[in-house]
């Protein structure tokens, strides 16, 4: 929380004040939203890519079976 504290105090915003904690608060829940995508789409990369090898290995068999 440190950096935001140094970020709102850089936008002008008084320590102890509302907006301050507004500023705070609000960085803090956009690195979280942040997180919580990049989490998502690596979740959905992962299924893809064993959806693909999944695929794939299947294609192989089909193949040796020939």
């Amino acid at each position: 929380m440190p950096i935001y504290r140094a970020t709102c105090d850089e936008a002008g915003y008084e320590r102890g004040s509302e907006k301050f904690s507004d500023c705070v608060l609000k960085q803090k829940s956009e690195e979280e939203r942040v997180l919580i995508e990049k989490e998502k789409l690596e979740v959905e990369a992962k299924i893809a890519k064993d959806k693909q090898d999944a695929e794939d290995e299947k294609y192989d068999d089909e193949e040796r079976e020939r």
